[in-house]
């Protein structure tokens, strides 16, 4: 298993990020699984640039199964650490969710049309569901380089709410995930 110090050792090196303290929260943020144990662990903060920017490892822990329910009642745990990037926007920023598009939402997309289609990223729209309150100002955000990445990746997140904004992945650490998550983060900054 990959810790966040090693995954996260070349984005410092690369982006300019110094280890912080955490003196925020994800309870703003409803795509985000919180499990029994969710717990924030650490903290870099990007120097040299005017928005408060982050990436933040985090511990989250899953109810599996009870094994052998006669034998032993407590219930299985998988616990693993995860890498998100926090984003606090200076200026207005609609609020969006940016998913995996599942079948389930093909087909409510089929119904009701509300998956926003970015044109000539026919890779992005076949892979990702985008739901924003302001379709034009998201689209403008999003073409400026964050789509490519995306595009390559098959399990980003990206959740704007109230102008702070998360991108996670679900799925334990893996070794480019910090540097993954520095580049959108930059990305999105220099818009």
């Amino acid at each position: 298993m990959i810790k966040a110090a090693s995954a996260i050792k070349k984005a410092c090196t690369r982006h300019q990020l110094t280890l912080d303290k955490i003196n925020f929260d994800f309870n703003n943020f409803s795509t985000l699984p919180k499990g029994d144990n969710f717990k924030l662990t650490n903290c870099w903060k990007f120097t040299g640039i005017s928005e408060q920017a982050f990436i933040v490892s985090y511990s989250n822990s899953y109810r599996l199964a009870i094994v052998k329910p006669e034998i032993d009642y407590r219930p299985y745990h998988v616990t693993s650490d995860y890498l998100a990037a926090y984003i606090i926007f200076k200026d207005d920023t609609p609020d969006t969710i940016i998913q995996p598009i599942t079948f389930a939402e093909m087909v409510m997309n089929i119904l009701f049309h509300q998956n926003i289609k970015i044109p000539m990223h026919s890779g992005f729209n076949k892979k990702y569901l985008l739901q924003s309150g302001d379709k034009n100002r998201i689209v403008e955000i999003l073409i400026a380089g964050v789509i490519e990445i995306f595009e390559l990746q098959d399990d980003l997140h990206l959740e704007i709410r109230n102008n702070e904004c998360l991108i996670y992945l679900l799925r334990p650490i893996q070794e480019n995930d910090g540097l993954t998550l520095a580049n959108i983060t930059k990305k999105l900054l220099n818009r």
